[in-house]
């Protein structure tokens, strides 16, 4: 219900009767009924939407689940491999080793002749020189 004061629409592709349109509808209906009627249809909207919600929170989790359990099954390993340098070049190091004893030498120089990021120039850095900051 605080969703639908903020103005916040709620669309749920597999049940169209839960989505924000027809909640509206039904409570501009419960508004033309008299008390009973109006605190019975609100109730029911209330209730209608938490079962949903509900719902949607455990077919999300089952989804998480079977993610992770297909993912554990399987022999493939995701992501990158650890420790590989893709873009490590005889190059690339021998500038970082210059880098490294001649600061006149940016980094940002080194970014953009090797089209590197900063996180993977520091990672190299790193790499060439494990007692660097």
């Amino acid at each position: 219900m605080q969703l639908l004061r903020k103005g916040i629409d709620l669309i749920f592709l597999d049940n169209q009767t839960i989505s924000t349109p027809y909640i509206k509808k039904l409570l501009e209906v419960a508004e033309s009924q008299s008390l009973v009627a109006k605190i019975s249809l609100e109730s029911t909207v209330r209730l209608l939407l938490i079962v949903e919600l509900d719902r949607v929170e455990q077919e999300r989790l089952t989804l998480i689940k079977r993610t992770k359990d297909g993912m554990a099954a399987s022999d493939k390993n995701a992501g990158r491999p650890r420790g590989k340098l893709d873009k490590m070049t005889a190059e690339l190091e021998s500038d970082i080793k210059r880098y490294l004893g001649n600061r006149t030498v940016k980094q940002v120089t080194l970014m953009k002749r090797h089209n590197i990021s900063r996180n993977t120039l520091k990672k190299y850095i790193q790499f060439v020189d494990p007692n660097c900051p």
